[in-house]
């Protein structure tokens, strides 16, 4: 079993290098250097472990945290100049994948709704639908596969709460898992399985585990609705636990005072989850170009009620004319953040490309292949998915950006890219649906 190792000087973890470890080692924090007598010869031993090994480096990481800063709608324009990145790590972190069955008892509150029909003193006959909310007791039972981070003392140190969802989502997600490599560790850190098996559905792991019950339990029951569901006797059995290593790159970083965190996927650069600073002044600006959008949404719902209450006609005006004069507010706000948004992104992209010598993501991962085969994509609605994807790996752009550019498409920036590399841009999809 991997034992922690930590500096005796400052108590941070030691780099585990290779699939032995040295009696000397070397604290990158504090570059303090111990001799670690008992080590001498020792194996890295996790049975029963599946892992996957880094597929991207340091500098790739560095310049994706780069531009990733530079990105979005409310980033400050000096965001790139004010940051101060505190903690740079690769890290090699541990979940339980358990998998098995589960036999729950739970009660609940569940609704079927009763119609009645009334008929009034002229004999007029409504409709009226009644909820009969009774109390439910029932049982559930069936398979479940689920995955807990499991370095319980690195939460509050290297891993924020907000994070810990999309780690465990992240690694869950991931398919190519294999037998663990020591050699493949190179030279980044690995962390403990510092929650033991018996304890991982216990804690973060529990409250993972009922809300999957719960879930199902409300499932379960016939009705048309359930509210207050508990749970009562729960078994689980036939478990199985599984070590898996997953790659991350984590980042803590620092503006105005404030800090900040953002992890990365070792395997692909655009699946990440963290927390950009905020321009509260632009923020302000956006929400004073929305008013004019909700007042003209308010008029016209006080308008187009007070017409139908006195006459059809003109109420319907009313309404007609509030959903213009609301579509012109919101092509007048849209128009005008856009300009903001605009000239923020050009700032923040000048300084990107003065201050770290990179240029846009277009001017320096485009290639006539991949804008290609992002056009063929774009043809077909079926392909939404893979075509928001592209152009997130292509640009480098986040997820808003590119499901918007794929429901509408704009091409000119990309050729332009690619013409300035005195490459010539790929037919249109227009074009090559006509040949």
């Amino acid at each position: 079993m991997l034992q922690k190792l930590t500096c005796p000087n400052c108590t941070a973890p030691f780099i585990l290098r290779k699939n032995r470890l040295t009696p000397v080692l070397n604290c990158q924090n504090c570059d303090t250097t111990s001799i670690i007598t008992d080590l001498i010869g020792k194996d890295i031993d996790l049975p029963d472990t599946k892992f996957i090994a880094f597929n991207t480096d340091a500098e790739a990481f560095k310049t994706a945290l780069l531009r990733w800063l530079a990105d979005g709608d409310l980033t400050p324009d000096d965001i790139l100049e004010k940051v101060s990145v505190q903690e740079f790590n690769g890290l090699f972190m541990p979940f339980w994948r358990i998998s098995g069955r589960y036999d729950v008892q739970f009660h609940c509150e569940a609704n079927i709704n009763r119609t009645h029909i009334i008929e009034d003193a002229q004999g007029n006959k409504k409709t009226k639908t009644v909820a009969d909310w009774k109390e439910y007791r029932s049982s559930a039972r069936g398979s479940f596969k689920t995955v807990i981070y499991a370095d319980e003392s690195g939460k509050g140190k290297r891993v924020g709460n907000d994070l810990l969802s999309f780690l465990e989502k992240t690694a869950e997600e991931a398919s190519n898992y294999s037998d663990f490599d020591p050699d493949a560790l190179e030279e980044h850190m690995i962390l403990d399985f510092t929650i033991p098996r018996e304890e991982a559905l216990e804690g973060r792991g529990n409250a993972k585990q009922n809300a999957m019950l719960k879930l199902r339990c409300k499932n379960s029951v016939v009705a048309d609705d359930v509210r207050k569901i508990k749970l009562e006797d729960t078994m689980y059995y036939s478990l199985e636990h599984i070590r898996l290593i997953h790659p991350f790159w984590l980042a803590n970083f620092k503006y105005k005072g404030k800090h900040y965190q953002v992890a990365f996927s070792g395997l692909e650069l655009t699946v990440r989850h963290g927390d950009r600073p905020v321009d509260h002044d632009r923020k302000k600006i956006f929400e004073e170009l929305d008013k004019p959008v909700q007042t003209a949404t308010i008029l016209t719902g006080i308008a187009t009620i007070i017409g139908l209450f006195f006459f059809f006609i003109p109420g319907i005006i009313a309404f007609i004319v509030g959903v213009i004069m609301i579509s012109k507010a919101k092509a007048t706000a849209t128009k005008e953040k856009q300009k903001i948004l605009d000239r923020s992104y050009r700032i923040r992209q000048e300084i990107l490309k003065r201050e770290t010598g990179l240029g846009t993501p277009l001017e320096t991962h485009i290639t006539a292949e991949a804008l290609a085969e992002l056009k063929e994509l774009t043809r077909d609605p079926k392909d939404k998915i893979k075509a928001i994807k592209a152009y997130e790996k292509l640009t480098g752009k986040g997820l808003k950006e590119a499901k918007a550019f794929v429901e509408n498409p704009d091409w000119e920036p990309l050729e332009a890219a690619l013409r300035e590399k005195n490459i010539s841009p790929p037919p249109s999809s227009d074009a090559a649906s006509m040949q």
